[in-house]
């Protein structure tokens, strides 16, 4: 609208003008040329009036015309910059000698207005003046005031209607339209408050704003402007109370802001259906600043359950603006924020072979090789700190979540990270080297004493284990998107307990079909089986990893070993259930091979055979890798001290009872186990 206004002035001074100058005895329409050529001086447009003239000279000079064209810039998309079909307009005359307009009344009425940029940014509402005779070809008067834009009009009794504006991006090829049904503007006098009424509708968005705005003489003047407005739109009722210390410049902005809705489903009609459902929205804040700094001040929001509150601020000083800031929230749900579930089950995740390709063998791949977008690192550096007392995730819920966050040139840091899980301590820091050609990541995890059993319970829903452990996660990985990044790991993850429990019948299930071969394995009467120790051992290095696992339990230890490929997505490992007791000797490894997205199960051939034909078992001990855990802090764990007093293997005679298991039962339990843990990774 500041554009238009400016627009608008331009023609009215160039009218006025051109209207005095003719005095009374010339016929206001026999000047049409001058104006008309007055105008193409100014701004190298035409200018033409079809409609009638009438004009009332005195110090307050009226004048009216209709059926008004301006012509659009040469490149523009559409013949006619600005038309209108009438014009009415009392001016002050003494105030154009100090070329300022003072707009006693104005009403226009049905106009059509195309603002504009080309693909290199230029804007029609650029003028450039008409080249006079003599002058060079293509030069421009560098002196003087010729390219200033005029000054904003003096308003006391305004009444725009059934204007259309449209605006043409033509960088981004954008187009968004403005119609304006009414706009009045009404004061007592120029050092008088104005009282504003508007009724429109942004690509077909209704608003509707009324208040009270400052006095015209101080827009003009630049000085204090109080605001006080109200603003329904998009189903948000808006407050807008306070004061700029420079209206024309955009600084000493000192604004109350306040923003309440019943739900978010009005805004729909600009962010689609995916709109959390929550409800009521009340937002309270202070914008203060101007173009160098603007902060949002005493922000209070609540949303649904959901309540933030602190101080947001954005400087423009520098290569890049910085935002900085503290929110601090009571509680912040995820799952009423986050899109809303159309109530089925969700979806596996889909394998993808946008970079199956690049691979060069055809195959599936759940890492995506598309580029990250780090460039977005660098728009902007930002030194943020969040404090949430307590945080509700569709998987977890934390407490005392601390996050401070800083963002320099691309690199991002989030350090420290803390928050409690299952009423334990989770700490930990992330890195993110975006500013760099090939990017890098580092992810550092500690949990000394987690609930793994609660927490695994909040994430999967499944009561599988009860007791706490160490957790220690560190891992490094370089690259422009994630399949790059995995590829090229180093690192440990690392998970020690003892002194649990595991749920029978959930252990069962996952074992699959062995345990309805030859019984339960954890005992198959008590509800929880008492769990002596679970260690895993997860080594990386440039994207291949090494794995050493074992759960020991009463009645049978697991145990798994072997590799994995990051950069290929391919498994080599072996799981092997060792009972504990000679009737369930009829165990054997199962190999774990594929890929990623489609790992296969299988027996391990020898070691079948030795069971079925009843020859000899084999005595199985932890992998040595298991030694590393002792750095935990759990030197004492049974699951160490297994594997640091484990001898070679060796093989020794089967149990009697085992010569006489059934190979059928031992083919259903190698089935039923492979079921079991692809089930288990596939989720």
């Amino acid at each position: 609208m500041g554009k238009f206004l400016k627009i608008l002035a331009v023609l009215i001074i160039a009218i006025i003008v051109a209207a005095v100058a003719a005095v009374l005895l010339i016929d206001p329409n026999d000047q049409k040329d001058r104006i008309a050529d007055a105008v193409r001086d100014a701004t190298g447009r035409e200018l033409v009036i079809a409609g009638d003239i009438d004009l009332d000279l005195g110090l307050a000079t009226s004048v009216s015309l209709s059926n008004v064209t301006f012509s659009n810039a040469d490149w523009g998309t559409g013949p006619q910059m600005v038309t209108f079909d009438r014009l009415e307009a009392e001016v002050g005359v003494l105030p154009l000698i100090t070329r300022t307009i003072q707009i006693n009344r104005l009403l226009l009425d049905g106009a059509e207005i195309l603002l504009e940029t080309d693909a290199a940014g230029l804007a029609n509402w650029q003028f450039e003046p008409a080249a006079k005779e003599g002058d060079d070809a293509g030069s421009s008067d560098s002196g003087g005031d010729a390219g200033e834009a005029p000054k904003l009009p003096i308003l006391k009794d305004v009444l725009i209607q059934n204007v259309t504006l449209t605006f043409k991006d033509g960088v981004s090829g954008s187009t968004r339209t403005f119609k304006l049904e009414r706009l009045a503007l009404q004061g007592e006098g120029p050092e008088d408050p104005m009282k504003l009424d508007l009724a429109a509708t942004l690509d077909d968005i209704p608003i509707v704003a009324t208040g009270q705005l400052g006095a015209a003489n101080a827009l003009a003047r630049n000085e204090a402007f109080p605001v006080a407005l109200s603003v329904d739109a998009l189903g948000l009722e808006i407050r807008l109370d306070g004061a700029v210390a420079k209206p024309l410049e955009g600084d000493g902005i000192d604004l109350n802001l306040a923003v309440n809705a019943d739900d978010l489903s009005g805004l729909a009609v600009v962010a689609g259906d995916s709109l959390p459902q929550a409800g009521p929205l009340e937002l309270s804040t202070a914008l203060r600043g101007g173009p160098a700094a603007i902060a949002l001040e005493d922000i209070s929001l609540r949303f649904g359950a959901t309540d933030l509150s602190g101080r947001i601020a954005s400087t423009a000083q520098g290569a890049r603006p910085r935002i900085s800031g503290t929110l601090t929230a009571q509680q912040i749900d995820l799952t009423e924020l986050l899109p809303p579930s159309d109530g089925s089950a969700p979806a596996a995740p889909a394998a993808s072979t946008d970079n199956a390709a690049a691979a060069g063998d055809g195959r599936q791949r759940v890492f995506p090789n598309d580029p990250l977008p780090f460039a977005g690192l660098r728009a902007l550096d930002a030194d943020l700190a969040l404090r949430i007392a307590h945080l509700v995730t569709p998987s977890v819920s934390a407490d005392n979540v601390a996050v401070d966050i800083a963002l320099d040139n691309g690199n991002l840091s989030v350090k420290p990270f803390a928050a409690t899980l299952a009423d334990t301590a989770l700490t930990g820091s992330l890195s993110l080297t975006g500013g760099q050609d090939v990017p890098s990541l580092t992810l550092e995890l500690k949990g000394p004493d987690l609930n793994v059993g609660q927490v695994l319970q909040e994430a999967t829903s499944l009561e599988i284990l009860r007791g706490s452990g160490a957790l220690d996660i560190e891992l490094i990985g370089q690259g422009s998107s994630v399949a790059a990044i995995m590829a090229s790991l180093d690192g440990h993850a690392r998970l020690l307990m003892e002194d649990g429990h595991a749920k029978t019948e959930s252990f069962d299930l996952l074992i699959g079909g062995l345990s309805s071969a030859v019984g339960s394995l954890f005992g198959g009467k008590d509800e929880w089986t008492v769990l002596e120790c679970l260690a895993a051992n997860f080594q990386f290095e440039d994207g291949v990893g090494t794995s050493a696992l074992l759960m020991d339990t009463e009645f049978v230890s697991i145990i798994g070993d072997g590799g994995m490929n990051l950069g290929d997505e391919t498994l080599d490992m072996k799981i092997t259930p060792q009972s504990k007791s000679a009737t369930l000797s009829v165990a054997v490894p199962i190999k774990v091979g594929g890929t990623f997205a489609s790992p296969s199960f299988t027996p391990d051939e020898l070691a079948a055979a030795r069971k079925i034909g009843g020859l000899l078992g084999a005595t199985l001990f932890p992998p040595a890798a298991l030694l590393a855990l002792g750095d935990l802090g759990a030197g004492e764990n049974s699951c160490v001290e297994t594997a640091s007093a484990a001898p070679e293997a060796s093989e020794q005679p089967a149990a009697t009872e085992a010569l006489q298991a059934p190979a059928e039962g031992v083919k259903d339990a190698i089935e039923g186990l492979g079921k079991g843990l692809k089930g288990l990774l596939g989720n």
